[in-house]
C-alpha cells in the first residue's frame, strides 16, 4: 500500500523566510563597503577588498529577497521521509530539526547548520505538529529555539 493510499501524506503550506535580520546585514555591510570604497584609493589593496565585500553582500541581498519574492517553498511529510523543495530525506539523513516559533530548519548529517534552501517558515501549527510528530515516530531530535542559517 502506498503512503498516499494509506493517507500518511501530507503536504504543508510553507514558504521561505524572509530573515530580515540577515537583509539588513547584508544591506549595512553593503553601503558600508560602498562608502569605503569610494574613500579608498584605487590601487590600494583596501579599495579590492572592500570592493570584494560590496560583491558579496549585494549578491547575499538580492539572492535572500528573490529568494522569497519569488521562490515557492514545498514540504511533503510521507510515511518513511521528508521532502524538502524536491530532496527526500530520510530519517537517517537528517541530524535534527531545529525549530524557532514557525520557523524551521532541517540539519543534514554531517551538517552543524542548516542550509537555507531546508530553512522553511512553516505558519500552520497543524503542520509543524504533524512535523514534530513525524519526528518523535523516526526518532530524530527536535530542538526549539534560535538557529543560525547559512547561504
Amino acid at each position: 500500500m502506498s503512503d498516499s493510499q494509506a493517507g500518511l501524506r501530507r503536504r504543508a503550506a510553507v514558504k521561505y523566510p524572509l530573515e530580515l535580520k540577515t537583509l539588513a546585514l547584508f544591506a549595512f555591510l553593503l553601503l558600508l563597503s560602498l562608502r569605503n570604497l569610494l574613500e579608498a584609493e584605487h590601487k590600494d589593496a583596501v579599495f579590492y577588498g572592500f570592493g570584494s565585500l560590496a560583491a558579496i553582500c549585494l549578491f547575499g541581498f538580492i539572492y535572500l529577497f528573490a529568494r522569497r519574492a519569488g521562490g515557492r517553498a514545498e514540504l511533503t511529510i510521507r510515511y518513511g521521509s521528508v521532502e524538502v523543495n524536491g530532496l527526500p530525506l530520510t530519517p537517517s539523513e537528517i541530524r535534527d530539526i531545529r525549530m524557532d516559533g514557525p520557523i524551521v530548519g532541517i540539519v543534514p548529517r554531517g551538517r552543524r547548520v542548516p542550509p537555507v534552501r531546508l530553512c522553511l517558515d512553516i505558519r500552520d501549527a497543524n503542520d509543524r505538529k504533524a512535523l514534530i510528530l513525524w519526528a518523535a515516530q523516526h526518532n530524530v531530535p527536535v530542538r526549539k529555539g534560535r538557529f543560525m542559517r547559512w547561504l
